[in-house]
C-alpha cells in the first residue's frame, strides 16, 4: 500500500474511533432517545433527548408538514422529575409539560402556546430507524 493509501486508511480509522468515543459520551437513560408522533393530527414531530450522564438533558424538536421540515428548534430549561418532563422552546415561546408512561415507551403532554392555549401530543419512543418514518 502506498503512502497515500495508508494515510486514507489512518484517517478512516481515526474518524471511526472518534465516532465511537463520542457516542459513548452521550449517556443513555430510559428517557434519552428519539420520540416520534403527530402534532395536531398533521405534523410529524420528533423530539430528541440526550444526556451527558450528569442529570442534565439537551434536546431538539423537529416538525414536518407534507415532508417539508418546518421546525428545528433547541429545547431549553429541560427538567425531568420522576416521570414528568418539562421544557421550553424559546424560538416559539412555547412550554411543554408531559409525562412518560410506566414502561417509558410513550410521552404524552401538552404544549402551551404564547396565547396560553393547550395543544396535546402523544409520542412513542423510536428504537429503530423504521419507527422514525
Amino acid at each position: 500500500m502506498n503512502t497515500q493509501g495508508r494515510h486514507i486508511v489512518s484517517r478512516v480509522l481515526m474518524i471511526s474511533v472518534l465516532c465511537i468515543v463520542s457516542q459513548n459520551l452521550i449517556a443513555q437513560t430510559p428517557y434519552t432517545g428519539q420520540w416520534v408522533g403527530k402534532f395536531m393530527g398533521d405534523y410529524k414531530t420528533l423530539i430528541v433527548l440526550e444526556s451527558d450522564g450528569s442529570g442534565s438533558y439537551e434536546g431538539t424538536i423537529y416538525m414536518w408538514a407534507d415532508g417539508v421540515r418546518i421546525q428545528d428548534d433547541a429545547l431549553s430549561v429541560i427538567k425531568l422529575n420522576d416521570k414528568e418532563l418539562t421544557f421550553y422552546i424559546q424560538a416559539k415561546e412555547t412550554h411543554f409539560k408531559g409525562e412518560f408512561n410506566a414502561d417509558v415507551s410513550e410521552l404524552s403532554g401538552n404544549f402551551t402556546f404564547p396565547d396560553k392555549s393547550l395543544h396535546p401530543i402523544s409520542l412513542q419512543k423510536a428504537e429503530t430507524e423504521q419507527e422514525l418514518n
